[in-house]
């Protein structure tokens, strides 16, 4: 007979249920990218780094009215996950009334399909013309489509302008020259709408201080222009385990990772 002290709580039960889950998704996105490269295990430390622990537990609102007031805006997407793109929809659905002036700028496409991408922000192609057009699938491993539809189609609902900031060729070796890239797209479209909130989505490992971010920065210092941003995170296991020992999983829908950061 199974021992008093060794029965689990159903709490205990369901924790264990999702770290299993958790360390299977992680084994799984691992599998697509070259971990024995000393270049991408330098990365991802800088991204860990900045997202280990958290300062506070603060309220989804505080949130909110701190996106409104900053002009570039980075997302750590979590490109499998339905709900992270979600969580992009839920923030725009709440700071449109409040400033209309927003531009997406997403990893999910590359810069090169502006056209492409257009065309289908305008309706003058479906949904299987524009992802056969922009190679989805090819540059996807994974069947993201039907998480990040729902992105596109709330920017076509609202007009919201949207830019693909991607391009090739991928691989861990890559990571720094694509973080480049995005940077000049990103400076591009501020410096072509100067009045417009930015709001970025890209790879949660692409949007770590040292990363994205600083070399837009670093672009930006040059044409002596300054931009306030905020990141947000959204796969930070090290803090969602820290909540868990604490009880506060379920209470805690945001957290306060640094004075720009969530």
């Amino acid at each position: 007979m199974e021992s008093v002290k060794n029965i689990k709580s159903p709490r205990e039960e369901l924790i264990a249920i999702h770290k299993r889950i958790y360390r299977k998704n992680q084994k799984k996105i691992l599998k697509t990218t070259l971990v024995e490269s000393k270049e991408f295990k330098r990365y991802e430390k800088e991204y860990l780094s900045s997202c280990s622990d958290y300062k506070e537990v603060v309220k989804l609102n505080e949130l909110y009215e701190e996106v409104l007031k900053k002009e570039i805006i980075y997302i750590g997407d979590y490109h499998t996950l339905n709900q992270s793109q979600r969580t992009l929809i839920r923030l725009l659905r709440d700071i449109l009334p409040r400033n209309n002036k927003i531009i997406l700028a997403m990893e999910v496409v590359m810069a090169k399909y502006q056209n492409v991408l257009d065309d289908y922000l305008e309706s003058k192609i479906p949904d299987e013309i524009f992802v056969k057009r922009v190679n989805y699938v090819e540059n996807w491993i994974f069947d993201t489509w039907p998480n990040f539809r729902p992105v596109f189609e709330f920017a076509k609902d609202n007009k919201i302008k949207v830019f693909g900031i991607d391009h090739q060729p991928r691989g861990s070796h890559k990571l720094k020259k694509r973080d480049k890239f995005f940077a000049k797209q990103v400076v591009k479209i501020i410096h072509n709408y100067p009045d417009y909130k930015v709001i970025v989505l890209a790879g949660d490992l692409h949007v770590a201080p040292k990363h994205v971010p600083q070399e837009v920065k670093k672009i930006l210092t040059k044409s002596n222009c300054k931009k306030s941003d905020l990141i947000i995170y959204q796969n930070s296991g090290n803090i969602y385990w820290k909540l868990v020992e604490k009880k506060l999983e379920q209470i805690a829908d945001v957290v306060r990772v640094s004075d720009n950061s969530y």
